[in-house]
């Protein structure tokens, strides 16, 4: 599966696999540095289509400033 088009929850079943190999004792100190880092990148890329994911949250649900003096109750001055 190409990294690009990797769900999060892809990414999340990746890094779990990664993790269940490093616990155990059958990899060599230079596959588990591969792995590692394998894991790590995995990560990090969650971490950022987590972050655009929160971005694009944030927009959807902002109310601009001239709908939230329109609201009632709103008792500020403009």
């Amino acid at each position: 599966m190409e990294e690009q088009k990797m769900t999060i929850e892809d990414r999340l079943q990746k890094i779990e696999e990664i993790t269940r190999k490093l616990e155990g004792s059958e990899l060599s100190l230079e596959e588990s540095l591969s792995e590692f880092e394998k894991g790590i990148a995995l990560i990090r890329e969650a971490e950022a289509a987590l972050g655009e994911a929160e971005k694009r949250l944030r927009i959807l649900t902002e109310i601009p400033d001239e709908a939230s003096e329109a609201m009632p109750g709103n008792t500020e001055e403009a």
